[in-house]
């Protein structure tokens, strides 16, 4: 493998700090189109899995302070997918909508508002 596959654990590694340190309850992924959408996808997937083991990355604990930390659940977008997002509903946490709360970042990386409802299949628990 080129370089010893360090990109792909330097990924890896970033993926479970992120974890770590946001704590989410629910991590979710894009649909991977292939390329890069799947190496992603596949990188969260096992970040989501890895970021509760405290063996993992042990310089985030130790050097960071961080604690191990367990999503309850993860899911990935899909246009089928039996959890049903409303988009348009007000977020107390957000302070607005999900969809407005989107809408200038997709404007930013050239993309359309964010549609009315989202779908998404759940991935693991």
């Amino acid at each position: 493998p080129m370089h010893d596959d360090r990109a792909a654990r330097l990924l890896l590694s970033q993926m479970v700090q992120a974890i770590r340190m946001y704590r989410p309850d629910v991590v979710i992924c894009d649909t991977p189109l292939g390329g890069l959408n799947l190496l992603v996808q596949e990188a969260t997937k096992e970040a989501f899995r890895q970021a509760s083991d405290p063996a993992v990355c042990p310089a985030q604990i130790d050097k960071l302070g961080l604690e191990a930390w367990k999503p309850r659940k993860l899911y990935t977008s899909s246009k089928s997918g039996l959890v049903i997002l409303d988009t348009s509903a007000i977020s107390p946490r957000l302070g607005t909508t999900p969809r407005d709360y989107a809408a200038d970042a997709a404007l930013l990386l050239g993309q359309s508002t964010p549609a009315i409802s989202e779908h998404f299949t759940l991935c693991a628990t």
